[in-house]
């Protein structure tokens, strides 16, 4: 998870406003296609309750300028200064320029980390993977190196992660073992690389995988829960339960919104706060290990050490789960849509076609927008919409989607399979 290097950190406003708030930097060096699909994953997902943290993005590339122009022509919402919506967000972009075999790699590194301790690098160039582990060594070096002459022991033993794109099941494996000096067990930065394979071959076609898995399953969860649909319901097969079944196979769009919010729910876990008062992730947790938030028992354990909510507790997560929403769809390509235009579509006939072929959606705007925009539906168009509460409700069910309450026999009996 991107949150890794500000797991300590609190998620509140610094109440001196003349204080800077922290920054989280995703750099991705790399123009490949899984460059492109970090970058956009990485937009939607890097967001943080009250805004407490400040996220940028960063590619380094040969072509880097042009990598970010490019991308910014074909999703034009992930432009920081054109979408100005209250409330939400949007991180900021940089492409530079730089030759990754040259020295200014060093530089780059180091400028980055004077900026803030909070980095995580990724490597995705479309070359080789023997490349890509050499570029992630490189950077880890550099990494060292910085830490080293910039006499931040605090630096040393909290490095950033550094992850490569792997498509070769051997390279990732050995990698996971390249030891410069055992001196004691751990992933400290005298002992293991601590470098992180990923995206090797075997990992997509595991029986999680192909079955679609904890996100899979946590996926069909939400699209019920967010149709009003009970557990019971689904359990004892009403016609209103496998409507919102068909519903969820005959849209794309319906999978596609469940599916982002279902890999997103590490992120919302970390939003909450447990009973002495800090963020909730794993409390063993090495960084190396991909499937810390891959199983259903693991999630559920961690939305088991949620604190009793309280209203601010639930307004400040449905701000931030409307917001996430909202930058997961501009990263797709939607813009928003003015509630006068949503009433112009919706009398024109066939409204929902016609807004979804256009990319364009009412619901980008503000959380305080959404109660606006139901009562402007509702007068002009006769339609029953309470946007508003939709994301108050999921974020109160947070446990029991995590638990796949909706789909706990199917998930049984995927289980036993396994066995």
């Amino acid at each position: 998870p991107l949150f890794y290097p500000i797991r300590a950190l609190k998620l509140e406003k610094p109440k001196d406003t003349m204080q800077k708030r922290p920054l989280l930097h995703f750099v991705v060096l790399g123009t490949s296609d899984e460059a492109e699909w970090l970058v956009r994953e990485a937009f939607w997902m890097m967001g943080f309750r009250n805004n407490a943290i400040r996220s940028k993005i960063t590619v380094l590339a040969k072509n880097g300028e042009h990598f970010n122009v490019a991308l910014k022509g074909r999703f034009p919402g992930m432009v920081k200064d054109e979408i100005k919506i209250k409330g939400i967000e949007i991180p900021e972009i940089v492409g530079k320029n730089i030759d990754l075999d040259s020295r200014a790699i060093a530089e780059e590194i180091q400028k980055i980390t004077e900026e803030t301790p909070y980095c995580y690098f990724t490597v995705a160039e479309d070359t080789s993977d023997d490349n890509n582990l050499t570029l992630a060594t490189r950077v880890r070096e550099a990494l060292i190196r910085e830490a080293i002459r910039s006499r931040k022991s605090a630096h040393l033993y909290e490095m950033p992660p550094v992850a490569f794109l792997c498509r070769n099941d051997q390279i990732s494996w050995l990698t996971r073992g390249m030891v410069v000096e055992r001196e004691e067990l751990g992933d400290r930065w005298y002992n293991t690389r601590a470098l992180i394979p990923f995206g090797s071959i075997s990992k997509q076609y595991t029986f999680d995988s192909i079955a679609g898995g904890t996100f899979g399953q946590l996926a069909k969860c939400i699209h019920y829960q967010y149709s009003q649909i009970t557990p019971k319901e689904v359990q004892k097969g009403t016609k209103k339960a496998a409507e919102s079944e068909k519903d969820y196979f005959s849209r794309q769009y319906n999978q596609d919104s469940s599916y982002s919010m279902a890999l997103s729910m590490p992120y919302r876990l970390f939003q909450f706060r447990d009973r002495d008062a800090v963020q909730i992730y794993p409390v063993i947790w090495n960084i190396l290990e991909g499937s810390t938030f891959c199983s259903v028992e693991q999630l559920a354990c961690l939305a088991r050490r949620i604190n009793v909510y309280d209203d601010r507790t639930i307004q400040e997560l449905s701000e931030y789960e409307h917001s996430r929403w909202t930058r997961w769809m501009l990263s797709r390509g939607w813009m928003p849509a003015s509630a006068e235009e949503a009433v112009f579509a919706n009398k024109q006939g066939n409204p929902r076609q016609q807004l979804f072929s256009a990319k364009i959606h009412p619901c980008i705007c503000s959380y305080e927008d959404l109660t606006n925009l139901a009562a402007i539906l509702k007068e002009q168009c006769n339609l029953e919409r309470n946007f508003y509460s939709y994301d108050r409700e999921n974020i109160k069910d947070t446990p029991k989607l995590l638990a796949l309450e909706w789909v706990a026999k199917e998930a049984e009996a995927e289980v036993d399979v396994e066995r």
